[in-house]
């Protein structure tokens, strides 16, 4: 297998998996960078719908089990696997990788596989490589660019940047420049995919059969704990009526834990005229719901908020959105007061002044509850965002956050474990907070997070009890929406 192949993507059978390590009901609607690469492809590059296999990645183990058994039967000629979307990194996803080469391994005929990451270290995509001679190509930065300017531009592979590959002579190259891409108004916008999406999403009963409770999870620590009851519901939001956009790509804030500052550190922000076109797509395809998957909506300066929040407006859908409370100011409440919000999902994580110092992260209570009361006031529902295991943070401080966050009476509480990412200023410090993770998980360990399991002042006995104590909330109080992973 070379490069040579990829020539023959636009007449072979593809299937893609999309690694669904958020939300599980985020599949029932959209895939954010899934959308990007069909609509691409579809829209602007003249591939064939038909061509195109969607195997959407759960965390149980039923359906692991599952794929690797049907290996041998799949007929597409290219596997393309997502180890990270725009704003998600998962060590699960590697795990379920491993596994699935090691098999695929095993068959006399193999698919070529083709890998996206974001600006992982070379030396780390060439083990991989190196491991698996069977492996076509790793696209190391935006997805969408290889595509385009393989397709598009005829560019020569030599000449397309972040990528890794074998030529005839099973010769590992690496195109490695630091240029990313900063027009994103040269591709098709994820809305132009939307219509086909219900076509994509499984069905109801598929997605609760992988959710059974009975069932073994693959990792306990990762696996996202969410009552069925709630996955039932969140069918409302299904992919006739539901649709993820972005109106950028990046992150200005460098919070000491978070591996997107270091991955996406790169400002790119899309055009308003790009997204009026999205919008105008999606309302005439009737959608309902929009969620504006931006890391932090609330983080361009006021001219742009002022204008894009003048363009949303004109439109009749309803909006989610993601934002710090540290940018909530009055003055930002009252601008985007003018549109339909049905929820704002708020990054606390915590409420100790020594761990917040530590991440590079402010709490003020005041100033917080000042936010939540003018969000109540608009009716907008708050869910909160918490995290278990932040360095100088002991399991007291954690419960003090948790019944914190309680006592608000926010629509949902998700609690996240602490992952430890390799680029973040966290993992450089890991000697100095005396964090040990959990490096068992055959190549995960390469160039993926690994999972905390201990830290200065918080013992892997005390992530017991934390996750002992928030999953006795999760049964108790059925009117906040609880995620535990």
């Amino acid at each position: 297998m070379s490069i040579n192949n990829l020539l023959n993507l636009k007449k072979a059978q593809i299937r893609i998996f999309p690694f669904h390590t958020n939300d599980t009901s985020f599949i029932l609607y959209n895939d954010l960078p899934t959308s990007y690469l069909l609509s691409l492809l579809i829209w602007k590059l003249w591939f064939n719908l038909n061509q195109f296999v969607f195997d959407y990645v759960y965390h149980t183990k039923k359906y692991i089990d599952k794929t690797l058994i049907n290996l041998s039967d799949y007929k597409e000629d290219y596997f393309i696997f997502y180890l990270e979307n725009y704003y998600h990194s998962s060590n699960y996803a590697m795990w379920f990788l491993s596994l699935v080469l090691d098999k695929i391994e095993e068959l006399e005929t193999k698919p070529h596989i083709i890998i996206h990451t974001i600006k992982t270290p070379s030396e780390e995509i060439k083990k991989l490589i190196e491991k698996y001679d069977f492996m076509l190509l790793v696209v190391n930065w935006d997805f969408e660019e290889f595509f385009y300017k393989l397709f598009w531009n005829n560019s020569p592979i030599e000449e397309i940047s972040n990528i890794y590959y074998r030529d005839d002579s099973w010769k590992i190259y690496i195109n490695e420049k630091a240029n990313v891409v900063s027009d994103l108004d040269n591709y098709v916008l994820p809305a132009y995919a939307s219509k086909y999406y219900t076509n994509f999403a499984k069905s109801k009963d598929y997605v609760i059969s992988m959710l059974d409770e009975d069932d073994e999870t693959t990792d306990k620590d990762i696996y996202y704990k969410r009552p069925k009851e709630q996955v039932i519901e969140s069918f409302r939001y299904s992919s006739e009526t539901a649709v993820m956009l972005t109106t950028w790509r990046w992150c200005k804030y460098n919070c000491s834990y978070c591996y997107r500052w270091v991955k996406y550190s790169a400002i790119r922000q899309i055009s308003l005229d790009t997204i009026k076109k999205d919008l105008d797509y999606l309302s005439e395809l009737k959608y309902e719901y929009v969620y504006l998957y931006d890391d932090c909506f609330i983080t361009t300066n006021m001219d742009r908020l002022e204008a894009l929040v003048d363009l949303l407006s004109k439109y009749d859908f309803v909006y989610w959105i993601s934002v710090r409370f540290e940018v909530c100011s009055s003055e930002v409440l009252d601008k985007i007061s003018k549109l339909r919000i049905e929820k704002i999902q708020i990054w606390l994580q915590s409420i100790s002044i020594e761990g917040n110092k530590e991440t590079k992260r402010w709490f003020n209570k005041t100033r917080f509850e000042e936010t939540l009361w003018k969000l109540g006031s608009l009716w907008i529902k708050v869910s909160l965002d918490l995290i278990i295991w932040l360095p100088w943070e002991w399991l007291k401080w954690f419960l003090k956050t948790f019944n914190y966050a309680i006592s608000l009476n926010p629509s949902g509480i998700h609690v996240n474990t602490l992952f430890l990412n390799p680029w973040t200023e966290l993992y450089k410090k890991q000697k100095e907070y005396w964090i040990t993770t959990d490096n068992s998980k055959s190549i995960a360990s390469l160039f993926h997070v690994n999972t905390v399991k201990s830290s200065n002042d918080f013992s892997e006995k005390d992530v017991i009890m934390a996750k002992k104590y928030v999953s006795y909330y999760m049964k108790k109080i059925k009117s906040i929406d609880f995620v535990l992973r």
